[in-house]
């Protein structure tokens, strides 16, 4: 079971970096500056390189693992791009909450090219689980999930997560996790060199943001320093396990999400605000018992 141990740690870690990012959004960027941003934070995966490299398998890599790994930046970088624009105008929680429809997507993927298939309460789960995303996601005092506008960049991310669990998946049968970090890290870099280069308003707005003072430097490092172990024991979990059965557990993040935030809010409200009035955790606390029934029958029927 140590890929429910490997998958619940990176979720925590996924959501700790959720919060961080979303706090340098809404205090220093805004859908101007936005891709200057990106263009910085491409920019200093090069520390990353640096430190994973004396670690990488380079001799793992050959045609396909790099055409896999170019194929996964490119879900990436996409997803970076439309995943910032939303979580600009978005409460977090609510955000990460619909992202995780995406196991609808992942499990024709993974059906498709692993002939992958789950039990039919491994399924059962699976939709409670996908329950818990969208009551997470459920605005009662608009009566929405989305905002109408930005319907089109959540169905396109959502496209992007399904394919993208499969992708990881693909690339654990080749590489181990410290390449693959360092692979990642320098295709990342890459794209913000060649951003940097032809780009030249992102340039401009991409030395601004260097420049900005330490509060910003300290949330951002705090950011990294969650999202990289993160995605390490996300790919350990990849390797271990079939896509459908570890991208449901994906559901929990809105819960890690929506608790950290609520604490936030209820504690550091000038750092960042979520809705927290009674029709809305009620929902919230209706999607925690799907939540449980659903992770229980997963991890007890999940995989035939």
């Amino acid at each position: 079971m140590s890929w429910l141990l490997f998958m619940v740690i990176s979720i925590f870690m996924f959501s700790v970096g959720n919060i961080f990012d979303k706090i340098i959004l809404s205090r220093y960027i805004n859908l101007k500056n936005m891709l200057g941003y990106l263009n910085m934070l491409f920019l200093m995966h090069i520390v990353n390189f640096a430190v994973f490299l004396p670690f990488a398998t380079l001799s793992s890599i050959n045609i396909e693992v790099s055409l896999l790994m170019l194929l996964r930046t490119f879900l990436l970088v996409l997803s970076i791009y439309v995943g910032t624009r939303l979580m600009i105008k978005e409460e977090v929680s609510r955000l990460i909450g619909l992202m995780f429809t995406n196991i609808l997507i992942a499990f024709v993927l993974d059906y498709l090219l692993f002939n992958t298939r789950l039990s039919l309460l491994g399924y059962l789960g699976a939709v409670m689980l996908l329950c818990n995303g969208f009551l997470m996601t459920y605005k009662p005092s608009k009566k929405i999930f989305m905002d109408r506008e930005d319907i089109f960049y959540v169905l396109i991310n959502i496209l992007i997560w399904g394919s993208y669990a499969v992708v990881v998946k693909a690339i654990t049968h080749h590489i181990d996790s410290f390449t693959f970090l360092t692979i990642d890290a320098f295709n990342l870099f890459i794209v913000g060199v060649i951003w940097h280069i032809f780009l030249k308003n992102i340039r401009k707005d991409a030395r601004k943001i260097f420049m900005l003072g330490w509060k910003f430097w300290i949330t951002f490092s705090l950011m990294m320093a969650a999202y990289i172990p993160a995605l390490f024991f996300y790919f350990k979990a990849f390797s271990l396990q079939a896509v459908s059965v570890l991208v449901p557990f994906e559901t929990l993040q809105p819960m890690f999400v929506l608790l950290i935030a609520l604490f936030m809010s209820r504690y550091f409200p000038k750092i960042l605000k979520e809705e927290s009035d009674v029709k809305t955790i009620s929902y919230k606390l209706v999607a925690l018992l799907l939540l449980a029934i659903g992770v229980y029958i997963m991890v007890t029927f999940g995989a035939r």
